[in-house]
């Protein structure tokens, strides 16, 4: 079992990871050299992520890694996702699919399911 201190310093070293996955997505030259590589991937010079919502995220990112809450932020405890709030970008709504992304990423949910099928 890993204690505080080895979590503290994973969800750092993830949040380091996002910070340049995210820097990536955002840099049209970056996209088309990787989409080029591919061959069925159609050329473009597609950005993945638009900027506005790069910069909340790195905004997120930092809040996490300075151990700094958002005042009135309540953790979903459904997992739902309220389109709404997303489309108007309000913080808490951002920070709740930003973690259902990162923990489905994680830890994916059909992941057991799959592991039973595959030892039959």
């Amino acid at each position: 079992m890993r204690g505080k201190k080895g979590l503290l310093a994973e969800v750092k070293d993830l949040a380091i990871s996002m910070r340049q996955a995210l820097t990536e997505m955002t840099d049209e030259y970056y996209v088309a050299n990787a989409m080029a590589k591919i061959p069925q991937a159609p050329s473009s010079d597609l950005v993945f992520i638009p900027l506005q919502a790069y910069l909340k995220v790195l905004k997120l990112i930092e809040r996490v890694q300075h151990g700094k809450k958002e005042i009135g932020y309540e953790p979903k405890s459904n997992g739902n996702i309220d389109y709404h709030n997303l489309a108007n970008g309000t913080p808490a709504e951002v920070r709740n699919l930003f973690t259902l992304v990162v923990f489905d990423t994680i830890y994916p949910p059909n992941l057991e399911k799959e592991d039973d099928s595959s030892r039959r």
